[in-house]
């Protein structure tokens, strides 16, 4: 048995049998420092101010509103005893082989589990928590708290406060509870409930989860392949490296991939969807939502509301869905369609697909060989090919085909004399235009310039020209 009554400092080195010691200082101090090494049949029970029983194979300490210093720990078998210590305020406590459980209690405390699988709380105040090696088990309690889980598959809750985590080593678990967190997961798949207030998240190494939950979150997945949820708030979500699966969810989020092939939801809100550097999926989810394709061959999901796509590099598909949306492919040969509303598209350079579906749609191939659809509604469809064989089609409605004089070929398949309308681009201040207008095999051929279009199923014998502007 160990009983130790003091108040001055005093430092006690225990390897020995059970024994019982008595110093006594006075009452002008206030700091006792223990360090306590623990045989394979002993322990230590100590509380400044009283007397307590040691109890074999197992440590319990209770501090009184003195400050304690320990080192704490044992030698023997993993079976040997585990520590428990409670305490009440400025208390720095060491393990090293053994199971600790450690509660710092009240005041900014400073516990260190060493070997073994520990758990450690912090209690209220501003505490610092190192797991070590082993499993671990860690709450800050109430105050801003640092807790670094060290080696091992660890599990931390920060609660109250503006906490930091770092995992370590292992697959950790993250709790930031209330306040503005600091998680950082290094290696190993690690999974992060971020909680209320604005998180900052890093998955590190692995292939990791994250939960925002409310607040305008970051998170950064890293290396390995990463799912993150931003939940409520404006969130930013970045995916590092690998394939990764991003969610928004509600309020206007962003969300980049990064390397890898991703998939990024938008959900709620007005959000902007980067796509990175290969192969992509992005769904806007409902809000006036931007996406970007950048290189590598994208899918586009608008979804409900007014949005911006762009495909970049690679052969990307769009499908704006409702909404006025506004769609442009740059390089590869991609394939959009508007959905309802009222779309404008551009299909670059490649050969390119456009369908404008319901609304009066406008459409510009641009340069490749095109095919237009027009879909239902009056839609303006332009031929831009730059040399290429371009396609339009304009469905129903009264339609508007623009071509140029150097358009190259160009098929208009449903012309209707009735209603649709044959723009031009380059036309002079004088209006007049040389064209020359013969009827081949049931069909219209009309040659401008370095263009020649062929209207389909059309023999004309007094057709309306509508003069435009060029507007390209």
């Amino acid at each position: 048995m160990y009983t130790i009554e003091a108040r001055l400092y005093q430092k006690i080195m225990n390897d020995q049998a059970a024994q019982t010691e008595l110093l006594d200082a006075g009452n002008d101090q206030e700091r006792m420092e223990v360090i306590v090494r623990q045989g394979k049949n002993h322990g230590l029970h100590v509380t400044p101010d009283s007397v307590h029983t040691f109890l074999k194979d197992k440590m319990n300490t209770e501090l009184s509103d003195d400050q304690l210093d320990m080192v704490v720990g044992g030698k023997g078998e993993p079976a040997s005893p585990n520590d428990v210590i409670h305490g009440n305020q400025f208390l720095d406590l060491f393990g090293f082989t053994l199971d600790d459980n450690f509660d710092g209690g009240e005041g900014n405390d400073y516990i260190s589990g060493g070997w073994g699988n520990d758990t450690l709380a912090g209690g209220t105040g501003n505490d610092t928590l190192y797991g070590g090696t082993g499993d671990d088990v860690m709450r800050g309690g109430e105050g801003h708290d640092y807790m670094n889980g060290g080696q091992g598959n660890d599990s931390m809750t920060g609660g109250q406060g503006n906490d930091t985590m770092v995992g370590g080593d292992g697959h950790d678990e993250m709790y930031g509870g209330t306040g503005n967190d600091n998680m950082a997961g290094d290696s190993g798949n690690d999974t992060m409930y971020g909680g209320a207030n604005s998180d900052t998240m890093d998955g590190g190494s692995g292939n990791d989860i994250m939960y925002g939950g409310s607040g305008n979150d970051s998170m950064e997945g890293g290396l390995g392949d990463d799912l993150l949820r931003g939940e409520e708030g404006d969130d930013t979500l970045r995916g590092g490296y690998g394939q990764d699966t991003l969610y928004g969810g509600a309020g206007n989020d962003l969300l980049s991939g990064g390397l890898g092939s991703n998939n990024l939801y938008g959900g709620e809100g007005n959000d902007t969807l980067l796509g990175g550097t290969a192969s992509t999926y992005m769904d806007g989810g409902t809000g006036n939502d931007l996406l970007v394709g950048h290189t590598g061959s994208d899918g586009m999901y608008g979804g409900d509301g007014h949005d911006t796509m762009y495909g970049g590099a690679g052969n990307d598909g769009m499908l704006g869905e409702a909404g006025n949306d506004y769609m442009r492919g740059d390089s590869g040969n991609d394939n959009m369609h508007g959905g309802s509303g009222n779309d404008t598209m551009f299909g670059g350079t490649g050969d390119d697909l456009l369908s404008g579906g319901e609304g009066n749609d406008v459409l510009h191939g641009g340069a490749g060989t095109d095919t237009l659809y027009g879909g239902a509604g009056n839609d303006t469809l332009w031929a831009d090919s730059g040399g290429g064989d371009d396609v339009l089609i304009g469905g129903s409605g009264a339609d508007v085909f623009v071509i140029g004089e150097s358009d190259g070929n160009v098929t208009i398949a449903d012309f209707n004399p009735e209603e649709d309308k044959l723009g031009l681009t380059n036309v002079p201040a004088n209006g007049l235009v040389d064209m020359d207008v013969t009827n081949e095999n049931g069909n219209t051929i009309i040659k401008y310039g370095d263009t020649t279009v062929t209207l389909e199923g059309v023999t004309l014998s007094g057709y309306q020209v509508w003069d435009i502007l060029d507007t390209k």
